[in-house]
């Protein structure tokens, strides 16, 4: 009896292993290629690396995916640190804008008394003359999607004269642009539908990577459950649950489909029925920080949520499949010649910063890119309107980056910076000098040239001299001519 009870034992262990060996098994290409969402993108943000995507720079709806964006602006500027400087600067030419918003200093404590409170889709049921505050709007927001929440946001945060959604937009917008997210254009601060409200998912995640880099945002969208208190219209305390299943599993929810995921940290969820349902997904292991988007998920709605079992599937296939590699251990040229306009030379240095850049590559790929390092093939990008280097420049300074790829794909993106001076003059520029010195410069070249045909001057006379005399001391001549060839050649 106790055999056969210990067979069964073994038996259930070697069954708990096989299964723990299929639920660790390695997501193979095959299965990323089969996900059936719409919009995909993998990327892992320590890099900037695109580790797979699908129509990821096509423009489509966020849906509530938006409020990433509308958080972090709002974060941000309770931190007094607008990532677009000095707004009176930046909307100077702007009729709209209210110059006394840049005076104005904000907290996650103030508290937004709320008017006419949207009513649309997935709300916090805030009532007209609620007062809530800032912090708890936020919770509201990004754990249970409040569009109420995201609409009160907006306009107490509306940097114009006169306080509306359509003004905030204006900042989300110009957020987009600073961060690279040029392919987005926002209407609206929750993402309900609007036909002209668009972005990509390689937009989508160059915000999310800059939203993640702030740590009250990220404790926000990592958090399970939150409580808001009473408030002056509701008696009661609201429990807020966290939507992303990632993070957090409610109870009722079906026990078939329970997807939190030890590594994930965030971020958002988003559905309506133009979109899809949608999802933003971080995690973090080994080093790596992938960011998952998937947009316009429309099976979900009828089979399942499909949107988890493809994030989890596409971030084993990250963690599992690739590595972080330090820049500087490829033997990379940190140098590069490019050609540069307004000034006399047609090529100018700059120094490739690769003391911090890291690659993400493939696991089979590592020992063969650093075998090939010299052909990895490169291109420029430059802060200027029109794409080009222009002079003048100043060393040290950053005047774009630089992206590597190895086959097809990108593996690489470093900050090119200035190797020396280039201040121009007159329309022209001169290398690594100043006007001053290639004035002096001029001047000193200007005496030797002078010196050179006195020389030369003398160097005649004295040979008409010694003709003129016909003397026997021809040979002494020679040599004394020789002596002063001599003198001109130094």
């Amino acid at each position: 009896m106790m055999r056969k009870i210990g067979s069964i034992i073994i038996a259930c262990i070697i069954l708990l292993c096989s299964i723990t060996h299929v639920n660790a098994a390695v997501t193979t290409p095959a299965e990323i290629t089969a996900i059936s969402v719409n919009t995909v993108l993998l990327y892992e943000a320590v890099s900037g690396c695109v580790l797979y995507e699908k129509n990821a720079r096509n423009q489509t709806y966020p849906a509530s995916t938006t409020k990433i964006l509308t958080a972090i602006i709002v974060i941000d500027l309770c931190e007094g640190k607008c990532l677009l400087g000095d707004l009176s600067e930046y909307f100077k030419d702007k009729d709209w804008f209210d110059p006394d918003f840049s005076s104005r200093t904000f907290s996650m404590d103030d508290v937004v008394t709320v008017t006419d409170p949207e009513t649309r889709g997935s709300t916090m049921h805030i009532r007209h003359g609620e007062a809530l505050t800032v912090r708890d709007l936020m919770y509201g927001m990004m754990l249970i999607s409040g569009n109420d929440c995201a609409r009160a946001l907006a306009i107490y945060f509306s940097p114009a004269k006169e306080s509306k959604v359509t003004y905030f937009a204006e900042l989300m917008n110009a957020y987009a642009r600073e961060l690279g997210a040029k392919s987005s254009n926002f209407v609206v601060p929750h993402g309900l539908h609007v036909d002209e409200h668009m972005t990509t998912a390689y937009d989508m995640a160059l915000i999310t990577e800059y939203a993640l880099k702030n740590p009250t945002f990220r404790q926000i969208v990592a958090t399970e459950t939150y409580t808001v208190p009473p408030t002056n219209k509701n008696s009661d305390s609201v429990l807020l649950e966290n939507t992303n299943r990632l993070i957090h599993t409610k109870l009722d929810d079906d026990p078939n489909y329970v997807y939190k995921y030890p590594y994930a940290i965030g971020v958002k969820t988003g559905d309506t029925d133009q979109a899809g349902k949608c999802l933003v997904a971080a995690a973090e292991k080994d080093g790596m920080q992938l960011i998952c988007v998937l947009f316009g998920d429309q099976e979900s709605i009828s089979l399942g949520p499909k949107r988890y079992e493809a994030a989890l599937k596409l971030f084993n296939y990250g963690f599992d499949n690739f590595k972080l590699v330090n820049a500087t251990e490829l033997g990379i040229e940190q140098t590069i010649n490019c050609n540069i306009e307004g000034a006399d030379v047609g090529t100018v240095q700059l120094k490739v910063d690769l003391t911090t850049a890291k690659m993400c590559l493939h696991n089979e790929e590592i020992a063969e890119i650093k075998a090939h390092a010299k052909d990895l093939t490169v291109k420029t990008f430059f802060n200027t309107d029109d794409g080009k280097l222009h002079a003048p420049l100043k060393s040290g300074d950053v005047v774009g980056y630089a992206e590597y790829s190895y086959g097809n794909e990108m593996v690489l993106s470093a900050e090119l910076t200035a190797a020396a001076d280039l201040n121009a003059t007159d329309g022209k520029a001169i290398t690594g000098v100043t006007k001053e010195t290639t004035e002096e410069a001029e001047e000193t070249g200007n005496e030797w040239i002078f010196w050179l045909m006195l020389a030369a001057l003398l160097l005649v006379i004295v040979l008409v001299i010694i003709g003129l005399t016909k003397q026997p001391v021809h040979k002494k001549s020679s040599q004394l001519g020789r002596k002063k060839k001599s003198l001109r050649r130094r």
